[in-house]
C-alpha cells in the first residue's frame, strides 16, 4: 500500500493518508523540530518501508490510547527514540482503536494482495502469524 505524504509548512510533521482507507498516520520528531525528510515526501508516495525509516521498531511500540474528540477518532500514540507516531481513524470511521492499530500493523507486514481484503473487513480478519 502506498500513502501520499503531506508535510506541514515548517516540516514538523508528516501526515500520511491513502484513498479508501479509514485511518491516517502522523509522524513527528520527539523533540518537535522540523525534519527535511518530511518535506521531501510532501505530495509524494510513501510506502511502509519509508515509514520504517522513521519508526524502525514499529512492531514493538507501546500504544497509548487517546480519547476521542471532535478532531479525531480511535487515535493511538506511540514513540520510538527519535520519532513519535499517531494513528487515528478518519472522522466518520467506524474502526475501533484496536482495529486502527491492527490495520497499521497489517499494512506494514502483509503482501499487497491481502491488504484490500483486510481493509474490506478489518474487524473480522485473522492476523497473520509471525
Amino acid at each position: 500500500m502506498t500513502f501520499i505524504g503531506e508535510a506541514t509548512v515548517m516540516g514538523t510533521s508528516l501526515e500520511l493518508s491513502a484513498r479508501g482507507v479509514e485511518w491516517h498516520i502522523t509522524i513527528r520528531r520527539t523533540d518537535n523540530r522540523s525534519d527535511g525528510r518530511f518535506v521531501a515526501y510532501n505530495g509524494k508516495p510513501v510506502t511502509a518501508e519509508d515509514v520504517s525509516e522513521f519508526i524502525p521498531d514499529w512492531s514493538t511500540l507501546a500504544w497509548r490510547r487517546i480519547e476521542d474528540s471532535m478532531f479525531s477518532r480511535s487515535k493511538s500514540h506511540g514513540e520510538a527514540p527519535d520519532y513519535q507516531i499517531d494513528i487515528s481513524g478518519t472522522r466518520d470511521s467506524p474502526l475501533s482503536h484496536e482495529a486502527v492499530i491492527m490495520a497499521f500493523e497489517h499494512v506494514c507486514t502483509s503482501p499487497r494482495h491481502t491488504i484490500q481484503a483486510f481493509l474490506a473487513n478489518p474487524d473480522g480478519h485473522q492476523r497473520d502469524s509471525r
